[in-house]
């Protein structure tokens, strides 16, 4: 009998040191992520908008994205800096610009705000960047195709709450984020659960050539070069005759 209480003192105790170690998280009561991929054609612009709210006072943080870009669309990471003053870019792969969907696959990059947040109950943030969509292979019917991009990974970095608040036991530790170059003075980055907000994939329609098409084109194609061709040959035997006149 001695044993089994002696058990269930060690096991409550275990759950209430790990409740009073993620406290820091158990605090945040709202996570909010939207976004929106705005515009027409194959390129387009996506915005994300996010919101972190805490009982407690954020001492010094800053936000980061994990996002996974399906392999129907790229982005151009030799520009794309510029239109996010106020983010980093961090990615281990270079997307080919010029490859076709089908000959491609998705890829992660990581957005980390520049932006510290100090002394706040609430981190609130929007970016916006240019997306470029890939050529869709044409099919039988003409359909189009669909490009699904799930729901971002929020990050937080906290060095300062970190230490104060004894993260190290809380779930969402992401110690990958270095491998891609993003540091941080807090052992790791923290993974938020999003409460409300961006939840489903955002599917976007992208228009694709129809097959059915291919024997007309080749065949008016073949016309129009047969017609230019008797058309240049009769002009230039016109012009010899004149000559010869």
């Amino acid at each position: 009998m001695l044993p089994s209480i002696s058990c269930l003192f060690l096991i409550f105790f275990w759950i209430e040191n790990s409740h009073e170690s993620c406290q820091f998280l158990e605090q945040i009561r709202d996570v909010e992520v939207r976004g929106s991929i705005d515009g027409l054609g194959q390129h387009r612009q996506w915005e994300i908008r996010s919101k972190v709210a805490s009982l407690n006072r954020f001492t010094e943080c800053r936000l980061g994205y994990e996002l996974e870009v399906p392999k129907g669309a790229f982005l151009d990471l030799d520009t794309i800096n510029s239109s996010l003053p106020r983010h980093f870019l961090f990615s281990n792969h270079r997307f080919n610009v010029e490859a076709p969907a089908e000959r491609s696959r998705a890829h992660k990059i990581y957005l980390v705000g520049k932006k510290i947040f100090r002394k706040t109950f609430i981190l609130e943030e929007t970016l916006s960047f240019p997306l470029h969509f890939r050529y869709q292979a044409a099919n039988k019917d003409g359909k189009s195709a669909t490009v699904s991009f799930p729901p971002p990974k929020l990050l937080i970095d906290c060095p300062e709450d970190y230490r104060v608040w004894k993260l190290e036991t809380c779930v969402g530790q992401l110690r990958a984020l270095r491998g891609v170059g993003v540091a941080t003075d807090a052992p790791t980055w923290l993974s938020l659960v999003t409460t409300n907000g961006w939840r489903s994939p955002i599917k976007i329609m992208i228009l694709t050539g129809n097959t059915t098409f291919i024997p007309l084109v080749i065949m008016a194609t073949i016309f129009v070069v047969f017609i230019s061709l008797i058309l240049l040959f009769t002009g230039s035997n016109e012009n010899s005759h004149k000559k010869d006149e």
